[in-house]
């Protein structure tokens, strides 16, 4: 079996290190524009060869993983499609799933061999290069469209299992619902908490705290997405709904200040301290898929913004 991995970076040489260590005869094929990636991964051994041309690094390939940003879906679709091969399945790892496969159905050749996926894991906020130990920490979602084949789809789970991950088949639509309400609102909170204090009068006396700012905005810089914004247009209709209620939150809090009504105040930040505690602090339990998805609140309230009562913070 071959299987070439497009994008290079943390995620694919992770997955590429495990499949290693578990099923040595697979050939692992890397594909990266970036040489250094490619380097990388080869003196890792998360690959066993790599070719500066993406269609010929996916000829022969069983299972073609595209680990690659959102704005280079479609023409890189566009150029393995041709010349897939009888039985290759293709899967992306891009964090939104109704807009990728919308691309996939236009602009591959072949779209009933295409199902989406997309990694999670709470060890990723704090993964600081390749390893393949996070992975079985890792909920693979995946988005198998009606048209996909069994034997595909037999492919994919089979992935997951030499992962170590855990697979868990969903709908685009429920995928990006939880994504918009889990992920993007905090990255989109974050990116605007930046945009008021670098664009508000004073921002130069700020530059000395400005990490706890940051913290709100990590998520998208640990991430390493270099195109958070195509993202969040493409999930626009989930996101848009949350911030809407994010928006009316922010209002309550705003009205609760001006008319110093401290009890709703109290109200708000218990009830956030509670949930906190509760998401941040419970062990995953079967298939219980939103914990791995924490990861920005985590971030952000545990970079300074987390309230603080009669609970210790976790220990990092």
């Amino acid at each position: 079996m071959q299987i070439t991995i497009v994008g290079l970076g943390i995620v694919g040489q992770s997955i590429g290190l495990a499949l290693k260590q578990v099923a040595p005869e697979i050939r692992i094929v890397g594909h990266d524009a970036d040489a250094a990636q490619v380097k990388s991964a080869r003196s890792l051994g998360a690959i066993d060869s790599s070719h500066w041309n993406l269609v010929s690094a996916c000829d022969g390939a069983d299972i073609i993983l595209l680990d690659i940003p959102f704005a280079e879906l479609a023409m890189t679709l566009d150029a393995i499609g041709p010349d897939l091969g009888a039985e290759a399945v293709v899967s992306d790892l891009i964090p939104i799933k109704s807009e990728v496969m919308a691309i996939a159905r236009e602009h591959l050749a072949q779209p009933a061999r295409f199902c989406g996926g997309h990694l999670v894991s709470p060890a990723l906020l704090n993964l600081q290069g390749p390893s393949a130990d996070w992975l079985s920490s890792a909920t693979y979602f995946m988005v198998a469209p009606p048209s996909l084949s069994a034997q595909a789809m037999d492919k994919m789970a089979n992935l997951a299992d030499a992962l170590g991950c855990k697979p868990q088949f969903t709908s685009a639509e429920e995928h990006d619902g939880l994504v918009a309400a889990m992920q993007q609102l905090p990255e989109l909170a974050g990116a605007a908490i930046l945009d008021t204090l670098v664009a508000s009068a004073g921002a130069r006396d700020r530059a000395n705290a400005v990490g706890l700012a940051l913290s709100a905005h990590a998520t998208a810089l640990e991430r390493g997405a270099p195109d958070p914004e195509q993202e969040w247009l493409a999930n626009r209709t989930n996101l848009s709904r949350w911030l809407d209620l994010y928006i009316q939150r922010l209002t309550v809090a705003r009205d609760a200040l001006l008319d110093k009504d401290i009890d709703t105040l109290q109200a708000m930040a218990t009830s956030a301290d509670h949930a906190a505690k509760d998401w941040f602090d419970a062990e995953p339990q079967g298939n219980d898929v939103e914990s791995p998805s924490l990861s920005p609140w985590r971030s952000m309230f545990l970079g300074g913004l987390r309230f603080k009562r009669d609970h210790k913070p976790e220990k990092r």
